[in-house]
């Protein structure tokens, strides 16, 4: 059964964007005029969702949906489907970092030059103050992203040579893709953390990454919207053991991934949870890892 349409007024949503509390999944309720003008009591929700609206009169049982760019419910979806598509990825001869790259030091330094919303990306996903001493992470104004510099990858270490960088919008709403990633011709586009413990985790991008690494000292590996290959597969026979840990998203690939790499005499264990890596606490993610404090540390 086809929804009904109504329209919500204009003034009522410019007043509500114009609040800068309403995100995704928040709810308005507004008075419905359209249904019983001499109601003052609110009848008609509004429910924030990814490009547009959602709206149902719980008085007259009118609903439907009002896209942000006056598109019908069918060609917004069809939008949210190709934007799905959230990264552009680019090779060049030399890789450099963009010009106006400010190196984040603490969660303190540089507010006059790096947008809050940078740091509570960063916070909201696993990145804490430790981890900016330890990790090289920067701001582009220009590019309006998080910077995220690879110089180690799975071939070996190499701290002067710049192999790539990956690019993260912060914004709630970005109208660009989330990630990009720019990297030398000839090298992998994984974002590499090296340890001295022989188990690798490999995730899906940087902030899980980063925070998986940051609670065991684990070797983590990005995947950047790569694929674990065979070229992959064999560099992973260094290392004792292997955990395969996508997003949700992913369940059947890495489960079918997991036991390819089985069959080619990797230890690999497959990783599933409802939350993505980098939304889980630090005990979760050591208990999925079944990590053990280290005997120097205990």
């Amino acid at each position: 059964m086809m929804e009904k349409r109504i329209k919500i007024p204009d003034e009522i949503l410019k007043t509500i964007k114009q609040s800068g509390r309403f995100q995704e999944g928040d709810t308005f309720k507004l008075r419905h005029t359209e249904c019983t003008p001499d109601y003052k009591s609110p009848a008609l929700s509004v429910t924030r969702k990814k490009m547009g609206w959602i709206f149902h009169c719980h008085r007259c049982g009118l609903s439907g949906w009002q896209s942000d760019n006056a598109l019908s419910p069918d060609e917004t979806t069809r939008k949210v489907k190709e934007s799905a598509k959230t990264s552009i990825a680019t090779t060049a001869p030399n890789i450099h970092l963009p010009e106006d790259f400010v190196r984040l030091r603490s969660f303190a330094d540089n507010l006059d030059q790096v947008p809050t919303k940078a740091f509570g990306w960063l916070w909201k996903n696993g990145v804490y103050a430790k981890s900016l001493k330890k990790h090289t992470i920067g701001w582009s104004q220009s590019y309006n992203r998080l910077i995220f510099p690879m110089y180690d990858e799975i071939y070996g270490i190499n701290k002067e040579t710049l192999l790539a960088w990956a690019g993260r919008n912060v914004d709630k709403y970005p109208k660009v893709p989330k990630w990009i990633t720019k990297s030398k011709e000839g090298s992998r586009r994984y974002y590499y953390i090296p340890s001295d413990i022989n188990t690798i985790v490999i995730v899906e991008d940087v902030a899980s990454a980063i925070a998986v690494h940051d609670c065991t000292k684990y070797a983590t590996l990005g995947l950047l919207n790569s694929t674990v290959g065979t070229e992959l597969f064999v560099r992973l026979h260094k290392f004792q053991k292997v955990y395969l840990w996508l997003d949700k998203d992913m369940y059947k690939k890495s489960f079918e991934t997991c036991s390819r790499m089985r069959q080619l005499g990797i230890n690999a264990k497959h990783v599933s949870t409802i939350e993505d890596p980098k939304k889980n606490t630090r005990d979760q993610i050591r208990k999925e890892l079944e990590w053990t404090k280290p005997e120097s540390l205990k």
